[in-house]
């Protein structure tokens, strides 16, 4: 599977069905797995430079994984998420980073 692409995310049709949906977050899902399965141990663990607002990989992992469980939480109540959450926009990341 090719490694994750944000430029090519952003110019790639958007699906139109459920079962494209589920087809291309399934496999995004095992880009995602295959990206951080292709890390050793070593650089899976190791902790950023001084100045990033993470320490390691595995909280930017965490951070999604919070922002997804909210999204699908919420969803399934029939409401529509606020994304990427209440008050924040997607050039806000770094100051919603620093909340989480």
């Amino acid at each position: 599977m090719s490694k994750f692409s944000l430029a090519n995310y952003l110019t790639m049709p958007k699906p139109k069905t459920k079962k494209e949906l589920l087809a291309l977050s399934n496999a995004n899902y095992h880009k995602l797995i295959d990206f951080v399965e292709s890390f050793n141990e070593t650089e899976r663990t190791k902790e950023f430079t001084e100045g990033y607002l993470n320490r390691k990989n595995t909280d930017v992992l965490a951070h999604l994984h919070l922002m997804v469980l909210d999204w699908y939480a919420v969803g399934m109540t029939g409401k529509k998420p606020d994304i990427p959450a209440k008050g924040y926009t997607w050039k806000t990341i770094p100051e919603l980073n620093c909340k989480i």
